[in-house]
């Protein structure tokens, strides 16, 4: 479920339309070509694939399917201007409120469920002490100098290409030195299928609508980290 956005990003929009046209000409152009030489044929050589690359600008040329490009063309036609100033919403006003006081609560953190699909929403401080509890096994993490930066990574990451060229094709290479580098970050997802404390206190208050709510001290959720 995701409530109605108030405003539409027009930009996003656009690229959105030309990003699936262009996957309709890829599809339309690989099938086509796939019919032409037998299926499990292709053009390609024996050399080695890449195995990453950066995306490909290039646009399968038009249809021999007069139809089809038609279709293209109608879509292509698609300006955000179709698109109505307002739309109604899909949640009512105490419900958009509840979520914007939420959003503002610095207080707790909302997390996905490890399993189940469920929406958790935890104090921010019982959050920071199962993080910390995790971060704490030595024998999983390390911490590292806190001078190690993007830029630090980049640098290490040209050194390896330059002396291990013959391992990477054109492609790749050219993909490494253009990516764009960010520094990881983790973040856990409360296993609350195995967090005993409120398993209890569910079977202590059952519900008809499978709803529970119950302001718990000392729950100790393990937590599921993602890197």
């Amino acid at each position: 479920f995701v409530p109605t956005p108030k405003t539409s990003n027009k930009e996003q929009l656009t690229c959105d339309v030309k990003r699936f046209n262009q996957k309709l000409r890829f599809y339309e152009y690989f099938i086509r070509k796939e019919t032409e030489l037998g299926k499990g044929q292709t053009e390609l050589g024996n050399d080695r694939q890449d195995l990453f690359r950066n995306p490909s600008r290039w646009v399968p040329p038009d249809s021999v399917d007069k139809k089809f490009n038609d279709i293209v063309e109608n879509i292509n036609n698609f300006t955000p201007k179709q698109i109505k100033k307002r739309t109604k919403s899909n949640i009512s006003k105490a419900e958009e409120k509840a979520l914007e006081n939420l959003k503002r609560n610095q207080n707790i953190v909302i997390k996905k469920a490890d399993k189940g699909g469920a929406t958790v929403i935890i104090n921010k401080t019982d959050y920071q002490i199962g993080m910390n509890k995790i971060l704490s096994d030595k024998d999983t993490y390390e911490k590292i100098d806190a001078h190690v930066t993007v830029e630090v990574v980049k640098r290490e990451v040209m050194k390896f290409l330059e002396e291990n060229k013959k391992l990477f094709t054109q492609n790749e290479i050219k993909y490494l030195q253009q990516y764009e580098m960010r520094l990881a970050y983790i973040y856990g997802l409360p296993k609350i299928h195995k967090c005993q404390t409120l398993k209890d206190k569910i079977k202590e208050n059952p519900t008809k609508n499978g709803e529970f709510k119950a302001d718990i001290t000392d729950l100790q959720i393990p937590y599921r980290p993602i890197v």
